[in-house]
């Protein structure tokens, strides 16, 4: 508990309480450190997939306006020292580290940028019921997102290739 000081009469206050016992000042006139409230690592993380998913919805509407059909993406080759693997490879732990049960992940299709920093993963895993979801995720430097819509777009662009035949064997070296 830190004393900070009350806006109105400058009295020095503990931070737990919620007025000033001098004054009477409500918590909201208080002013000090714990005043500002900061946003935590959920809260960007949070925001970071809102954003993303405005992104790619403004992405998807500017790139086909009239909803026509988007191409199937192109294949892509293998190079062992690229960033775009690298960037599959720690989006895929990062996936599986976020499951209830990992061991229980299967991969089904795998989408990158030339890059990789946008990579979008179809798979399969068991939910916390006991019954499995198949589902798409889509992974940016801003972290993954797995909301409908937002995730289609990005992952239907033409810029992403199908990289399921050179990302599987490198995951598989996850264990």
């Amino acid at each position: 508990m830190a004393l900070i000081a009350c806006h109105e009469c400058g009295n020095q206050v503990s931070s737990s309480v919620k007025a000033c016992p001098q004054c009477g000042a409500k918590w909201k006139a208080l002013t000090g450190p714990l005043a500002k409230k900061k946003t935590g690592l959920l809260g960007k993380l949070i925001i970071g997939f809102i954003g993303l998913s405005l992104f790619g919805a403004m992405v998807g509407v500017i790139a086909n306006p009239k909803g026509t059909a988007v191409p199937e993406p192109q294949e892509a080759k293998h190079d062992p020292n690229s960033e775009r693997d690298t960037n599959i490879l720690l989006y895929a732990k990062s996936l599986k580290a976020a499951l209830r049960n990992p061991d229980s992940l299967v991969f089904e299709q795998v989408l990158a940028s030339d890059d990789g920093k946008i990579t979008c993963f179809k798979y399969r895993a068991e939910n916390g019921f006991g019954g499995t979801n198949r589902e798409w995720v889509a992974f940016s430097p801003a972290g993954g997102q797995n909301e409908g819509s937002a995730v289609k777009i990005i992952c239907r662009d033409k810029g992403m290739k199908n990289v399921t035949d050179v990302a599987l064997p490198l995951i598989k070296l996850l264990g």
